[in-house]
């Protein structure tokens, strides 16, 4: 029985973090659209795009796998722009939305 409240009381919790976050998150999105204009969004999205096509064209190049820490900090950077120009792409659609 004691087991049983235990778990009840754990789900109760997790629900209620659960909750917490995205209200959270809906918050953080709400601000973040204020914080860009959209002329902003769009130069730093095409500047994300460029750079993330300079660092495509530099991992195809076999020498760069001669050094695997310089490749491995490269993959690394490479899907950190994407992360973040995926983020700022979906900001830019609901904003033109």
């Amino acid at each position: 029985m004691e087991e049983e409240k235990r778990r009840q009381q754990e789900h109760k919790q997790r629900a209620e973090q659960f909750r917490n976050n995205a209200r959270q998150a809906r918050q953080d999105t709400s601000q973040r659209k204020h914080h860009w204009t959209l002329e902003a969004l769009e130069k730093k999205i095409y500047q994300l795009e460029d750079e993330i096509s300079r660092l495509s064209v530099e991992m195809g190049q076999p020498e760069l796998y001669q050094d695997p820490d310089k490749a491995q900090k490269l993959q690394v950077r490479f899907q950190g722009l994407q992360g973040e120009c995926q983020q700022l792409t979906g900001l830019w659609e609901e904003m033109v939305s």
